[in-house]
């Protein structure tokens, strides 16, 4: 028995991995496997557990990561994002215009009636309002001739009760009259008179002309006297040839005009008479405030006949139009109109939240696309722009 094996002795140190030799050999190299995906060695587990390859499987690339793979650019997202946009404006686009259509051919209609005076100088015409229509607005297409008080047609509670007056404005009466109209072209001179009341400044603006077209002299507010009988002087370089006066003074506080014009120029328009004629001009006295009128006839659902008698005489016939309007179709257009506006509204709010969403989900061609529709979009209503005033300063 050694010493070692002896009750009571103490063992001894285990002998050194390289007692004291210095090692003139590398190490046995130890199997790590391949990398060719062919089983590698396992190293025995002290664990008594089953025993499981180091390395395995194939190389990657390096820099490659499964994101990329997996979210490729897709053309055919980006041309549905590009497309989409387009199509969805312009479709609404389209909608509108059909609602906008549909307005006045379903929701409206409009009857105009010829009226001519019967031996007693009345007027008389039936007409029937649609079923479940109400009356929205009616109008004379052609004023009073010869200087007569205009008839005009109100609607009755604005369509409520389906009825119209129909008035005539009460006779006009100037407050100014003219006295004296004078035109001198050899001695280049110019006057008028007028009497009348008025507690304002009156606005009046005027030139004398040439017949070649030359302005000779400007009239002025300055260069009116005011009193009982009014006067207005001017003077001008004489003349060989014909001379020319127009002439507007408004008196604002009776709302009345008086004016002078030449007959034959372009802004009597064609008249064939020229009223109170002076030195081949007209002078008239006008009122261009909303007068009064007086009811002189009447339409109404009961008696479905549309008659009136105006005062005066007058033979010529009269065109009434008459509009009325489907409640029923006003409260659907209207409903489609706003649905229509609420859209157009939202539309920037979803196109933004669709960018979004789509870079966000990885959909980078969808994205992009999108992008590209508004760009597109923005260029085509800049270019229509660059037309449009192109064509109209003749750029073109």
């Amino acid at each position: 028995m050694d010493e070692a094996s002896k009750p009571g002795s103490t063992p001894s140190a285990p002998p050194s991995v390289f007692p004291g030799q210095i090692a003139t050999e590398p190490p046995p190299s130890v199997s790590l496997g391949m990398l060719s995906g062919q089983p590698m060695g396992a190293k025995p587990n002290p664990f008594d557990q089953a025993t499981h390859p180091m390395l395995q499987g194939e190389a990657t690339s390096a820099g490659l990561g499964g994101i990329g793979a997996a979210n490729p650019f897709r053309w055919k997202q980006f041309w549905l994002g590009l497309i989409l946009p387009i199509l969805i404006v312009a479709s609404v686009t389209m909608l509108a215009a059909s609602v906008e259509n549909n307005r006045w051919d379903t929701m409206y209609h409009e009857e105009t009636l010829s009226l001519s005076p019967d031996e007693n100088g009345h007027f008389a015409q039936p007409f029937e309002i649609q079923e479940g229509h109400a009356m929205e607005y009616c109008w004379f297409d052609m004023a009073a001739p010869g200087g007569q008080p205009e008839l005009y047609c109100l609607v009755d509670g604005w369509g409520s009760a389906n009825s119209i007056s129909i008035m005539q404005e009460i006779e006009y009466v100037p407050t100014i009259h003219s006295i004296q109209f004078n035109l001198e072209e050899g001695n280049g001179t110019f006057s008028l008179s007028f009497n009348g009341s008025f507690g304002v400044s009156p606005y009046l603006y005027g030139s004398i002309y040439s017949e070649s077209g030359n302005i000779l002299t400007s009239l002025e507010s300055n260069d009116l006297v005011r009193g009982n009988t009014s006067y207005l002087n001017a003077t001008f370089a004489p003349q060989n040839e014909s001379t020319t006066v127009y002439l507007i003074i408004d008196f604002g506080g009776i709302s009345e005009r008086l004016e002078i014009y030449n007959c034959g120029d372009s802004y009597s328009q064609g008249q064939t008479e020229c009223p109170n004629e002076q030195e081949n001009h007209a002078l008239i006295v006008s009122s261009y405030e909303w007068r009064t009128g007086e009811k002189i006839g009447e339409y109404s659902p009961d008696n479905a006949t549309v008659w009136f008698v105006p005062n005066g005489t007058f033979n010529e016939t009269f065109r009434l139009s008459l509009e009325t309007y489907d409640e029923a179709s006003e409260r659907q257009i209207t409903f489609m109109e706003e649905a229509i506006s609420a859209s157009f509204c939202c539309m920037p709010l979803i196109y933004v939240g669709a960018i979004i969403t789509a870079f966000v989900r990885g959909n980078k061609g969808l994205g992009w696309g999108l992008i590209s529709s508004g760009a597109v979009s923005a260029f085509l209503m800049v270019a229509l722009i660059a037309f449009v005033i192109a064509a109209f300063t003749g750029g073109f």
